[in-house]
């Protein structure tokens, strides 16, 4: 099973032609999979992205398909994908196999979903580094362009840990978010007040530092919009904070 927008999926693709059944690849680009020269593929066409969460059509060698999902981000139509194809290859009926997709749910703190329905949809996600961080803002812009509203991201950084991403990460939620909440993220034995002020040095936007968690995720949510995006990031499925030693 090879990941065809992937650069390293291509490569064996490539390296594995003639070389017997049961390859098969996927790809979110028209035209990637049909070329790879695999024996089955699957393609995504047709990508929808909303609050709601995410459809596209299926054409691949066992048939097309219509797929619908209530996980949210443009990197779960790939997910799926994967998931699909694997399926297929197996000898699940496609009919079945995209009824099957549409009941999955996210795992706790994984882009999980609260909120919505005539308030904002509220975004729990594990991101805790510049670069996760950068990759759930854009997935989540998508989402919150989609239903016409704005991108609230609030997050902090852990303390006795990497000082180093702090003002990456206040860089990041600048470049991404359309509103901003710094808050406390595990500050351990450091001070929550210096950590913040360590991230917001880099945030040259308007924005909101609130030390307590509770407050500053009660604040975000409270001045959001129906169609607002809040993201509640760096805590995922935790529901602790350790601060001095507790």
């Amino acid at each position: 099973m090879l990941n065809l927008d992937d650069v390293q999926g291509v490569r064996l693709a490539r390296a594995l032609a003639g070389r017997g059944p049961n390859r098969a690849g996927y790809s979110c680009f028209a035209g990637v999979a049909a070329g790879a020269g695999l024996e089955s593929h699957a393609e995504a066409h047709a990508i929808e992205v909303s609050p709601k969460g995410i459809a596209f059509d299926v054409k691949s060698s066992w048939g097309e398909a219509r797929v619908e999902s209530t996980l949210l981000g443009r990197f779960n139509v790939s997910n799926l994908l994967g998931v699909l194809t694997t399926m297929l290859v197996s000898g699940v009926a496609i009919e079945r196999a995209t009824a099957a997709l549409a009941d999955l749910q996210p795992v706790a703190g994984r882009m999980q979903r609260l909120g919505g329905g005539g308030k904002p949809l509220v975004v729990v996600d594990y991101a805790h580094t510049p670069d996760a961080l950068e990759k759930t803002l854009v997935a989540l812009k998508d989402v919150a362009r989609a239903g016409g509203g704005r991108l609230v991201a609030v997050f902090g950084a852990g303390g006795e840990r990497d000082r180093g991403k702090r003002p990456l990460m206040g860089a990041v939620a600048s470049r991404h978010a359309d509103a901003i909440m710094v808050t406390s993220d595990n500050p351990r034995g450091e001070d929550p007040g210096a950590i913040i002020a360590e991230i917001t040095a880099a945030i040259p936007v308007a924005h909101e530092a609130i030390e307590d968690r509770r407050t500053a995720i009660a604040g975000a949510i409270a001045s959001a919009s129906r169609d607002d995006v809040v993201l509640i990031a760096g805590k995922g499925h935790e529901s602790y904070q350790e601060i001095a030693g507790r």
